[in-house]
């Protein structure tokens, strides 16, 4: 072959290998956003599990709290039913209505 043969074949090669490249990244593409978007749910479901399971926590510890100090117990009911000792006089303040 001449220099110009093998410089011609060289460069049919070339872009024979550049087409296939480019081939077959428009052929995955599609499954490679839908890989980056399931990855995205996934992030947003292990974020929602997270905030769920300290919230868990916490009314785990509540609970127990309820179950075994009457402390707790009375604090509650003070604190959502407006509970009160016969002696004690309970104020409430409302926000001011706009």
């Amino acid at each position: 072959m001449t220099s110009f043969g093998t410089w011609f074949y060289r460069v049919v090669l070339t872009l024979v290998f550049v087409a296939f490249l480019l081939g077959a990244g428009l052929k995955y593409l599609p499954l490679i956003k839908s890989n980056q978007a399931r990855r995205a749910e996934l992030q947003r479901k292990l974020e929602l599990r997270d905030g769920l399971a300290a919230t868990n926590r916490m009314l785990e510890i509540r609970n127990q709290a309820l179950k075994n100090d009457p402390k707790a117990v009375e604090r509650t009911a003070r604190e959502v039913l407006g509970y009160a000792r016969p002696d004690e006089k309970v104020v409430r303040f409302e926000e001011p209505r706009k």
